[in-house]
């Protein structure tokens, strides 16, 4: 969540800037508010990019422990084999929705990427705790 705090902070340091200097023509507003209009496109692109390495991070976490539970699965007694398989189920449809993440990820835009960020952070975090069981 710092990308969030930093973002915060830009947009707070950009409108802070914009009210507080005083402009000397239009045209010296106009570019102001330009570059400020830029600057929070450019955090808005970075901390998207930042949460798709962060996708396919989880992606390939859940990939490793598939294979660290196919493993045990050839040592496993009968109740442990069951668990095992309901773990490697959970874990291969959170490998599905990842793509899903990722398709969403890519269609958001500026005004709704607080929603798609709160989505797909809440599903990471659900997925990571299924990693760790």
């Amino acid at each position: 969540m710092k990308v969030k705090k930093i973002i915060n902070l830009l947009l707070i340091a950009c409108l802070s800037m914009t009210i507080f200097t005083a402009c000397d023509t239009n045209d010296t507003a106009g570019e102001e508010m330009e570059e400020a209009g830029e600057d929070v496109a450019d955090a808005f692109r970075t901390e998207r990019e930042e949460m798709r390495a962060e996708l396919n991070d989880l992606g390939d976490d859940i990939d490793e422990r598939i294979e660290e539970l196919e493993a045990d699965l050839e040592n496993a007694d009968a109740e442990a084999e069951a668990e095992i398989n309901e773990q490697l189920n959970n874990l291969e449809q959170n490998k599905n929705e990842l793509s899903q993440q990722m398709n969403k990820l890519g269609n958001s835009m500026a005004d709704n990427w607080q929603d798609v960020k709160n989505d797909v952070s809440s599903w990471m975090e659900r997925v990571e705790r299924d990693i760790e069981s």
